[in-house]
């Protein structure tokens, strides 16, 4: 995870390719990260800012997506979102990873 994430810090926004990032997700701003990992398809939810530099990621929340492209927790998308609008009330919050 941590090699992909550095990824999308050093390339531009334009740039990264659709099987590392995918979205952003219907009616959202929220995007999520494609990784493989073992047996599993890691889904970790971000989007770009909302708060502090607008070229920011901001992780969501976590997420595993598990036979034929399903999401797990099924919400996932909806949480992600109200986690970035979240974000927004309350910018304190935000920490550096």
């Amino acid at each position: 995870m941590d090699v992909s994430l550095n990824r999308l810090r050093t390339l531009d926004f334009a740039l990264v390719s659709r099987k590392m990032l995918a979205g952003p997700l219907a009616g959202t701003k929220v995007y999520k990260l494609r990784l493989r990992c073992e047996n599993r398809e890691l889904r970790p939810m971000l989007c770009r800012g909302p708060v502090g530099a607008p070229l920011d990621y901001t992780l969501l929340l976590g997420a595993i997506e598990v036979d034929n492209h399903r999401l797990r927790p099924q919400d996932a998308e909806t949480r992600a979102d109200a986690n970035r609008r979240i974000l927004i009330e309350n910018p304190k919050w935000r920490e550096l990873y």
